[in-house]
């Protein structure tokens, strides 16, 4: 096997957990190449992925909009449609409102310069030139819903606490491998000092990730 899955007993970090599977999931965990995961590791989940850009078939303007070639979706995007609408033409410009996926206004943004508020992008003029009504959409899909070692710095979902690894996996191979496990995702006590936060936290990255912890009914005890 590429990832060794050690026995249950591994779980040292519970202190009590609800009656019966409650406080369980079985969960799709990525382990990359040459990495071990101890139990007791917090875990991200991968809940938001890459993005598309639709010009809508009836604009009159001949621009274009170009996603960050970076990260063109950023932390807390949402899964969905985001709009960006002309709502003021002007020659060789223009100026365009940004919605989030339920409608809600993010802010607007002029022709040629940069938006970065949960997607980044950079509306480019053309010819002939927008018109009021012009709408561009660009679509955020879902992650993979795989979890991963927990990183405040991730951009994809996996920078908010969503549970526990149960049992220890090491992957000996050369590249990432996932494997369905046993996570604490809910109503249980756990020890502070046999879990393993993101790598170099420091005091108040563990102070928060015991907060998040706490919000998902999971209660860290030192």
């Amino acid at each position: 096997m590429d990832i060794q899955v050690k026995g249950q007993e591994s779980a040292e970090y519970l202190i009590s957990e609800a009656n019966g599977y409650r406080s369980r999931e079985a969960v799709t965990v990525t382990v990359p190449a040459s990495t071990t995961l101890a139990a007791g590791t917090i875990l991200g989940k991968i809940t938001t992925g890459g993005a598309t850009v639709v010009a809508d078939a009836g604009n009159t303007g001949g621009g274009s909009l170009t996603l960050d070639a970076t990260t063109p979706v950023l932390a807390g995007a949402q899964v969905g449609d985001y709009t960006a609408t002309c709502i003021v033409a002007a020659a060789a410009g223009g100026t365009f409102r940004v919605e989030n996926p339920d409608g809600v206004v993010m802010g607007d943004v002029d022709v040629g310069v940069a938006f970065a508020d949960k997607i980044a992008f950079t509306i480019n003029d053309g010819t002939p030139d927008f018109a009021v009504g012009d709408l561009f959409t660009v679509t955020v899909a879902a992650g993979s819903g795989k979890f991963v070692r927990h990183s405040a710095d991730a951009i994809d979902g996996s920078q908010n606490e969503a549970a526990i690894l149960y049992e220890t996996l090491a992957n000996t191979t050369v590249a990432a491998v996932d494997n369905t496990v046993t996570a604490t995702v809910r109503d249980s006590e756990v020890s502070g000092e046999e879990l393993t936060y993101e790598v170099g936290a420091d005091a108040a990255q563990i102070t928060a990730s015991d907060a998040a912890l706490k919000a998902l009914g999971i209660i860290v005890r030192r």
